[in-house]
């Protein structure tokens, strides 16, 4: 049986647009209900209360089990204003669009980014370090202008959310616990 970080992920994919690709928020609170409904007749079978904790958190809006991983322990710390996927404008246009839009204990917006390696082996392969096409160049100006906007800014990997502890730390750091 598994855990309940287990079930987030598991919940948060059946809830999602890779799942079910008209994963519009109608569909999603359609499927939601549809999987309450299959708990409630199974309410008397192992591991159903710990099935319907994992429902209870899960958005489908995380686009990776790490992120729905990090969903999983901001709910675990009591973190209560979360938006996911949250787009971010300047007055160049789109900046991105966030894993994670919190507040720090005292109101101030903070951005939470769940990183993985994949995303920058171009500039492992070998791409000069101020090239354009390099992604680690291309993600520090997009963090740069998060900030210049006055977001905060948090970045967890996996080793982190593995180690929640050390994850909460960076969390504490940024004033979000």
């Amino acid at each position: 049986m598994g855990t309940l970080a287990d079930g987030v992920v598991a919940a948060d994919w059946f809830l999602s647009a890779e799942y079910c690709p008209d994963g519009d928020e109608a569909v999603r609170a359609m499927r939601r209900e549809v999987y309450w409904a299959g708990l409630e007749e199974l309410s008397h079978r192992p591991g159903a209360g710990r099935a319907r904790a994992a429902l209870a958190v899960a958005t489908g809006l995380a686009e990776s089990p790490a992120e729905s991983l990090a969903l999983y322990c901001l709910h675990l710390w009591g973190v209560t204003e979360v938006r996911q996927q949250v787009s971010l404008v300047d007055d160049e246009g789109l900046v991105g669009r966030v894993d994670f839009l919190l507040r720090t204990r005292r109101g101030a917006p903070v951005v939470a980014e769940v990183d993985g390696a994949l995303k920058y082996r171009t500039a492992v392969a070998g791409v000069p370090g101020g090239d354009r096409s390099n992604p680690l160049f291309r993600e520090k100006q997009r963090e740069d202008r998060i900030r210049r906007l006055g977001f905060g800014v948090v970045r967890l990997t996996w080793r982190d959310l593995m180690q929640p502890e050390r994850a909460g730390m960076l969390l504490r750091e940024a004033g979000v616990l």
